[in-house]
């Protein structure tokens, strides 16, 4: 069954944290959305080896939308590579994340 992964996402993200869950999900046929302040920006990561447009501004979302949230290390409020898998129990996420998913089960990290 596929599923839809939403993936907050800034400037100076760890390249390899979002490219290597993007392009293992992509190839298992899930579908991954790119979100930050506005669609059609263009991010880079930190080291420069990964440049991601935006798909979707965040006031264009909602939680119900996703299965899965992927968040990559970088400018972000965790430091590690976590996918959120929305059916589980909801557990508070910090700042930026609290505005997109105000709960969720982080795993992973």
């Amino acid at each position: 069954m596929s599923k839809k992964i939403a993936v907050l996402i800034t400037d100076e993200f760890e390249d390899s944290e979002y490219t290597s869950p993007a392009q293992a999900y992509k190839q298992a046929g899930h579908q991954v959305v790119t979100i930050e302040k506005q669609a059609g920006n263009t991010v880079t990561g930190k080291k420069g080896e990964a440049t991601v447009t935006i798909d979707k501004g965040i006031d264009e979302v909602q939680v119900a939308e996703f299965d899965a949230l992927l968040l990559p290390g970088g400018i972000l409020p965790m430091r590690c590579a976590v996918t959120i898998d929305l059916s589980h129990s909801p557990v508070p996420l910090p700042t930026a994340a609290n505005r997109f998913l105000p709960s969720a089960m982080a795993r992973n990290c």
